[in-house]
């Protein structure tokens, strides 16, 4: 499923991460097999489109992946370039000059506006399959993935947790049968996610390792249902236009095998397809969506600054490695009812104390202000974006970016509970009277008032 790979030693990759796992990652017994992949994307879209290398150590490969693509040069309308100019004079750099935010920029109106094409196959992907792989699930996700009320062909997404109730790590999960779940998450953690799986893996269940195998797809925006009816029968078209948000159906897309999720990371409509790499079937199907006049090309760029417009949380930056569950997780996910599974850490979370921190999605009031953060380095140094509260400097910005479909900038901060400035959560921060708080510039000092986002969905339907 992946695209333009860099193809390395994977094991020498290894020996160079320093990250401490559960189960040694260089046993045999551990790794995946080592296997040369199928390149859609030197096939496909990598001549057209500015490549980046993805990161290493904690992921399982060494990848290539568009960052954005080189689309004829596009106008800013007046607002956004006031924005560019006064971000060149803190930064002293002139991203309104650049080919990268100029084509970022078509790429989130094409998504805002038709219908965009993402690559997403830097995602890892694992099968676990077998009888107890239902019950090894349900021990190390904190959200009820696969229960016996979760039917086939739903898609959940969970975190993990360490002893401590810690996040330790960020899945999405598709039950594809009983006891048969392909499961997603970020390529920056795969070995995290490889070696837990590992470590609880039951006799009788098996883990495969598939990304190689498939390509994942995402296509997104108000247009996609007609870029992809005319390339589907009546009878798997009528499938896929009644799935319902977070489920799944396989049907033939291009002629090409697929199995199609009703989701979107960036906000509004959008699908994921995995097809196979086998026979060049991911190939024919990427062109066939390309083709379309509809369809714009997408980098992950447009992707990461969309998902942050659209309340898209990102594990490692918005919700830190090994911070507490309750400090960062969204309340959606934070549910540790009695029917909820007893997973890996939720004692500690359950007896440990309240929440001392909160996450919140905010807007800058200002359309002028211009940012680009994503704040990996976070919990250890804080961040240069500080949130500041009647003066009081409350917390700080996790990611933030210009959103080109809100026409203003979009953020995550994780912000302190402070009882003796009324600040105990997100309701109490959005019942404060505008103007009372601000994100600063790159300095930390001067600052420009943000609001809290009550709908996301609404805000980039603007």
């Amino acid at each position: 499923m992946f695209v333009g790979r860099c193809i390395v030693s994977q094991r020498a990759v290894w020996s160079r991460a320093n990250a401490a796992l559960a189960v040694e990652i260089t046993k045999p017994s551990v790794m995946p097999e080592v296997r040369t992949p199928r390149l859609i994307g030197v096939k496909t879209w990598a001549s057209r489109a500015k490549l980046v290398q993805a990161p290493l150590p904690n992921g399982l490969y060494a990848l290539e992946r568009a960052d954005y693509f080189r689309h004829p040069q596009v106008l800013l309308d007046q607002d956004e370039e006031v924005a560019y100019r006064r971000s060149s004079l803190s930064l002293q750099v002139g991203p309104a000059a650049t080919e990268q935010w100029r084509a970022v920029r078509r790429e989130c109106l094409a998504v805002s506006e038709s219908c965009g094409l993402l690559d997403f196959s830097s995602l890892s992907r694992f099968v676990v399959e077998g009888p107890g792989a239902s019950a090894m699930l349900q021990r190390i996700c904190a959200n009820n993935v696969a229960g016996p009320d979760v039917p086939v062909n739903a898609l959940k997404y969970t975190m993990r947790t360490d002893e401590n109730g810690g996040v330790i790590g960020s899945l999405t999960i598709l039950k594809m049968a009983e006891e048969k779940y392909l499961l997603m998450c970020y390529a920056l953690t795969s070995r995290f996610d490889y070696a837990a799986l590992m470590e609880h893996l039951p006799t009788g269940v098996t883990l495969s390792d598939v990304t190689w195998d498939f390509s994942l797809l995402m296509v997104t925006g108000p247009k996609t249902d007609c870029v992809l009816q005319p390339l589907m029968s009546v009878s798997d078209w009528e499938q896929v236009a009644a799935l319902p948000n977070f489920s799944a159906a396989d049907v033939n897309i291009a002629g090409q095998p697929t199995t199609v999720s009703r989701v979107s990371y960036c906000g509004g409509l959008g699908y994921e397809l995995h097809v196979p790499n086998a026979n060049g079937a991911a190939v024919a199907l990427y062109d066939a969506l390309q083709g379309n006049s509809s369809v714009t090309e997408i980098g992950y760029t447009a992707t990461n600054l969309m998902r942050t417009e659209a309340a898209r949380p990102f594990f490692t930056v918005d919700i830190p490695m090994r911070a507490r569950y309750l400090d960062c997780v969204p309340k959606f996910l934070a549910k540790l009812g009695d029917n909820q599974p007893d997973f890996v850490g939720k004692a500690a979370i359950k007896n440990g104390v309240g929440a001392s921190k909160f996450q919140v999605h905010l807007a800058a009031e200002d359309p002028h202000y211009f940012m680009s953060c994503l704040n990996v380095a976070a919990p250890e140094v804080g961040g240069k974006h500080r949130i500041l509260f009647d003066g009081h400097d409350v917390g700080y910005v996790t990611s933030g970016f210009y959103g080109f479909r809100a026409g203003r900038s979009v953020m995550f901060a994780l912000l302190d509970t402070r009882s003796d400035l009324g600040l105990t959560g997100k309701k109490a921060l959005t019942k404060a009277q505008l103007g009372r708080l601000k994100v600063s510039d790159d300095s930390g000092v001067s600052g420009t008032v943000v609001s809290v986002v009550k709908d996301a969905e609404m805000l980039i339907a603007q």
